[in-house]
């Protein structure tokens, strides 16, 4: 995953209808009518929201019948923050503070996998 497409994403995850309808994909695939049934929403609203969601890779669509079925693209989800994040830097990293670190104390980030 890109930058971008992680901050597209991110940003789409932002909004609680989104979320609501991305755990309701995750139990079954679902139809708009289905999906606004379950959330109490309207299916105009379900519509525009499951378009952000595809435009940001959360959720694909296939047809069903004569029904657009909406499912989660589970392996968005698999991607790690550290994934996403460049190797730099420490500066590059903060760059409110870099008038702060001296060059002989800048170290590059390394990446840590965190364990329970």
């Amino acid at each position: 995953m890109t930058e971008t497409e992680a901050i597209r994403l991110f940003k789409c995850l932002s909004d609680k209808s989104r979320l609501q309808i991305l755990k309701s994909l995750a139990i079954e695939d679902m139809y708009v009518e289905r999906l606004a049934e379950r959330l109490g929403i309207t299916a105009p609203t379900v519509s525009f929201h499951l378009k952000k969601l595809a435009d940001a890779g959360a959720v694909t669509s296939y047809k069903s019948q004569y029904y657009m079925m909406y499912s989660l693209k589970k392996e968005i989800f698999e991607t790690r923050i550290l994934d996403i994040l460049p190797q730099c830097h420490t500066l590059a990293l903060f760059p409110l503070f870099s008038d702060m670190i001296l060059p002989q104390n800048v170290v590059k980030y390394q990446q840590v996998k965190l364990t329970k």
